[in-house]
């Protein structure tokens, strides 16, 4: 193609990106898809996890607190539970309802990752593309039919990250409101539990010291609160009882990049496990002692799993939507996408809003490097990400276009 017909498709596409309707028209045709996606699951549970989730919403909204299996319990983070028995409370145990509502709420991601766009970068068209792809990300629609805490950290995420990167110089409200996202975040995920401390060293000198403690100590505020009611209920502050258990199925002789819970940890002493925070605490142990006599072994598999945070197909041990042919090559295709979003990262490292979603991309890596990793652990920050990769390939574009002549440039 010669430089007048890339020019000719460059218009057309503008046209497309500048219509007053472009980003209304992807957030209704997203929603379309993942209420499509939502009426077909019916409600059904497909994982076990989930069970866990609804079971626990269930107790808490029965007045019997976070309860699994008649024992009180930290092994599931507090924020999907609490948004499930809130959605329960107002229209009966209706999973369905659950899962329309979060279908809703990440149609409020495109809109922060417009916003967020439009400050990181001056490149044209960067941030329509990412949001159009914020809009339709597939991940996102799939985990919207589940009543897994994805839908949530995504929306609270991308919603605390551009209030963040946006609070003005001693914007004392605006800094508690993106804090207390955040916080909603990380109780949802908890990997995310430390991102409003970082995201105030980013932002300090723009902000202003009190801003940024404000956000900080404000995000912080639902961690530690749920360690608070630990420390009541369990026992110990504890931030959750399954990071041990996390970390024995990826620490032993048959863990593999991708084995997840595909595999069994090596066993325990059962003895010494008699409450959920014991069993914890001993699946803790039992991985430092694998890790210390494998520290090689134990390294590559950590490099490994880094390596595997950019795969967004996974190794699902369930059969189902998630699985077909076609689900897999939809996986495959995002890899451009977080790929070029990490080397626009990198390209616009000393910009604030890259620094904030770095961070937030390095909290999933750090976290499945050395646990286990699964593609819906780094869903949440997609939208994000999507930012940098059409920053990433608006640039590429733009130094061709300099480097040669019009006449000669190909697309």
């Amino acid at each position: 193609m010669h430089a007048s017909a890339l020019d000719g498709a460059a218009a057309r596409v503008q046209r497309a990106v500048t219509s007053p309707f472009w980003l209304p028209g992807w957030v209704a045709l997203g929603l379309l898809v993942r209420i499509a996606l939502v009426l077909n699951q019916r409600g059904n549970f497909g994982f076990a996890d989930e069970r866990d989730y609804d079971s626990i919403a269930t107790s808490l909204l029965a007045g019997d607190g976070f309860s699994l299996r008649g024992e009180p319990s930290a092994f599931r983070p507090p924020g999907q539970i609490i948004f499930l028995a809130g959605i329960y409370a107002l229209a009966g145990h209706r999973p369905l309802v659950a899962e329309l509502v979060q279908a809703v709420l990440l149609a409020l991601v495109p809109f922060a990752v417009y916003a967020l766009g439009r400050r990181a970068t001056s490149q044209p068209f960067v941030p329509e593309i990412a949001a159009a792809l914020a809009a339709m990300h597939p991940g996102l629609a799939y985990a919207s039919a589940t009543v897994y805490p994805v839908s949530l950290t995504a929306a609270a995420l991308a919603g605390g990250t551009w209030l963040a990167a946006d609070v003005a110089w001693r914007g004392i409200g605006r800094a508690a409101l993106a804090g207390l996202a955040l916080g909603v975040a990380g109780a949802a995920t908890p990997y995310f539990v430390p991102l409003p401390v970082l995201i105030a060293f980013v932002i300090h000198r723009r902000t202003g010291a009190l801003a940024a403690v404000v956000l900080a100590l404000s995000g912080l505020l639902p961690a530690a609160a749920w360690m608070t009611r630990n420390a009541l209920v369990l026992g110990a502050p504890t931030l959750g009882t399954n990071g041990g258990y996390n970390l024995a199925l990826g620490a032993n002789d048959r863990a593999t990049f991708r084995s997840g819970n595909w595999i069994e940890p090596d066993p325990i002493d059962q003895a010494a496990a008699g409450s959920e925070l014991a069993r914890d605490a001993e699946w803790a142990r039992a991985a430092r002692r694998w890790i210390i006599a494998h520290p090689v072994r134990w390294l590559e598999l950590a490099v490994g799993r880094a390596l595997a945070v950019l795969d967004s197909v996974g190794k699902p041990r369930t059969a189902g939507l998630h699985d077909n042919p076609w689900a897999k090559l939809v996986g495959w295709a995002m890899l451009p996408w977080i790929v070029f979003g990490l080397a626009g990262l990198w390209i616009d490292r000393r910009v604030p809003e890259a620094r904030i979603v770095a961070l937030a991309f390095l909290l999933v890596l750090a976290s499945a490097s050395a646990t286990i990793v699964k593609p819906r652990f780094r869903f949440p920050v997609d939208p994000l990400l999507a930012i940098f990769a059409a920053d990433f390939i608006s640039r590429v574009h733009g130094a061709i276009r300099a480097r040669w002549p019009r006449a000669l440039v190909r697309a």
